[in-house]
């Protein structure tokens, strides 16, 4: 190897790791800026930082990044498909005001038994029972 090719392999790297410590600061600290973030992952087909993303904004009741995880769920982008995690996520975001998130539901209820149905209805009520028991309350 020559040293030009060392050189050029050596500001790669210092770019390719000041992007990525980049895109490590949006997602902390701005969550319209991490949104966007996943959906250029998405853009460029790499869904399993998408879902790193989205699993975050979810977990802090972001409705739009739980219908996201819902729709990678049930076709299983970034993760195996899984119809209680995607019909969990469309309940939440419905839940949060999300309203495409209805038909979501809808159609992963299509898709499952009545048991996984009530499994994951019993879930989504345990966890807002905890919520209202030490008063947390939905915007």
């Amino acid at each position: 190897m020559n040293i030009r090719s060392i050189l050029w392999c050596i500001i790669l790297s210092f770019f390719a790791t000041a992007l990525l410590s980049e895109e490590n600061i949006i997602t902390e600290n701005n969550p319209d800026e991490s949104f966007r973030a996943a959906v250029k992952f998405i853009e460029k087909k790499n869904y399993a930082e998408a879902i790193n993303i989205f699993s975050e904004l979810a977990e802090a009741q972001i409705p739009e990044a739980q219908y996201n995880l819902s729709l990678m769920s049930y076709n299983g982008l970034g993760v195996p498909k899984n119809f209680k995690d995607a019909l969990v996520w469309s309940w939440k975001a419905y839940l949060n005001g999300h309203k495409a998130a209805k038909v979501q539901a809808e159609k992963v209820i299509a898709t499952i038994t009545p048991e996984l149905q009530d499994a994951v209805a019993n879930q989504i009520i345990d966890e807002l029972l905890v919520e209202a028991n030490a008063g947390v309350k939905k915007s």
